[in-house]
């Protein structure tokens, strides 16, 4: 990763610790469709049948193409943006390169048709084409739908993630940086359209992370990737200025900069385990509740549970909550203020609470029970319990009456 380590002793957290997008190690520790939504935005870029293969080959690409590019709307609708910006990039860069070499050889004044028939030109349009017909269609219902359903454009509008400053980003993103600079002018002099791949990429996302919009940081997605095929393009052009052993103690130089990160991230992972940390594991007694709330309960009923429970009742079991995930909980902030003042027994009302949410059932167990006391209430019924009281007992409690 970067060179977070370097200020995470002094309480400083970069981006290098947390931004999932960005890096594919971060991609791997969170939910499936990040690291699978960048396998496929590589794929795209670098499927077969890109840069001049035989024909057969090329329509059977393009068919792969278009398939990756319509699961990778539905993963990833931003990955879609990048694939279809960093491919025009790159044809703009090949057809103004055909261009200037017709011009100069045959002395065209306009030669654009002539170089939009080039080998490369064709490819690059032919897969930019297909992307597009496969893949903006569902960012296109994505962003007509978040702007005409009452309860997506709420959600939207919450949806704010910004990209870090730019000392952060510079920081998380070194030592492979550094190494990028003198290889992004190495794929300028070289006729290499792979190397321009990650050139236009890293260029794009450059611009896109930095956009005023409210979803600048999904533009950081899989950034790290082109940096470090940059990186070896730089190391090739300190093999070729100095020696190939000064580029091998760069490579080993900036792999020590790089570990002491990854290094903490991965020590952190396993410290949690060790330790059976609740963030990692839930206690034998909630996997027990949460079963029984899955097989016992309506598939549309609603569940009040602490935050971190929140987060998992969806995932485990199908149910509604009032607050779970901090970016999918419409009005987030406020729902999970109004939950947690609930189990410290600080609401005026809790009975109230429970009626105008219109509340199912209630789960409290530990993560509950860390809030304080639950409040008196007289429309709860215990339905289900298990584990030892006071130490990792749950209770279930469905509300009755006239909610």
């Amino acid at each position: 990763l970067g060179l977070g380590w370097l200020v995470f002793a002094f309480g400083a957290f970069t981006s290098d610790f947390w931004v999932v997008e960005a890096y594919p190690l971060l991609s791997a520790f969170t939910n499936p469709h990040f690291p699978l939504g960048l396998a496929l935005l590589l794929w795209l870029l670098t499927l077969p049948g890109l840069y001049g293969e035989i024909r057969l080959q090329g329509w059977l690409a393009d068919w792969k193409a278009g398939g990756a590019a319509l699961l990778l709307s539905i993963l990833s609708p931003f990955g879609i943006v990048i694939a279809l910006l960093i491919l025009s990039g790159v044809l703009i860069w090949e057809l103004a390169e055909q261009m200037a070499t017709d011009r100069r050889e045959t002395g065209s004044g306009f030669s654009f048709p002539i170089a939009l028939a080039a080998p490369v030109c064709k490819r690059l349009s032919y897969r930019l084409t297909w992307v597009a017909i496969f893949g903006l269609p569902v960012v296109m219902y994505d962003t007509w739908v978040t702007r005409v359903d009452p309860q997506l454009a709420a959600w939207n509008a919450q949806n704010i993630t910004l990209t870090p400053p730019a000392s952060d980003v510079l920081l998380a993103l070194s030592p492979a940086l550094l190494l990028a600079l003198p290889g992004a002018w190495r794929v300028i002099r070289l006729q290499e359209c792979y190397g321009r791949v990650l050139l236009v990429w890293a260029l794009i996302s450059a611009i896109l992370i930095y956009i005023p919009l409210g979803l600048q940081r999904r533009f950081l997605m899989g950034l790290y990737v082109p940096l470090v095929g940059l990186a070896v393009y730089g190391l090739e052009v300190l093999t070729v200025r100095y020696s190939i052993r000064f580029a091998r103690w760069a490579a080993v130089l900036a792999l020590g900069l790089a570990l002491p990160t990854s290094l903490l991230i991965l020590s952190a992972g396993m410290l949690g385990v060790q330790t059976h940390d609740p963030a990692f594991y839930l206690t034998q007694s909630e996997a027990q509740a949460l079963g029984w709330l899955k097989a016992n309960t309506p598939t549309d009923a609603l569940v009040l549970a602490a935050p971190e429970t929140g987060l998992l009742i969806p995932a485990r079991t199908g149910r509604r909550v009032i607050y779970g995930h901090p970016f999918e909980t419409v009005n987030a902030e406020a729902e999970k203020a109004l939950v947690e003042k609930f189990f410290q027994s600080d609401l005026p009302s809790p009975s109230d609470f429970l009626k105008q949410e219109q509340v199912d059932y209630l789960f409290y167990g530990p993560r509950e029970r860390s809030f304080g006391s639950l409040p008196d209430l007289i429309n709860l019924s215990k339905v289900y319990a298990t584990g030892v009281p006071g130490v990792d007992e749950v209770i279930i409690y469905q509300v009755i009456g006239d909610r």
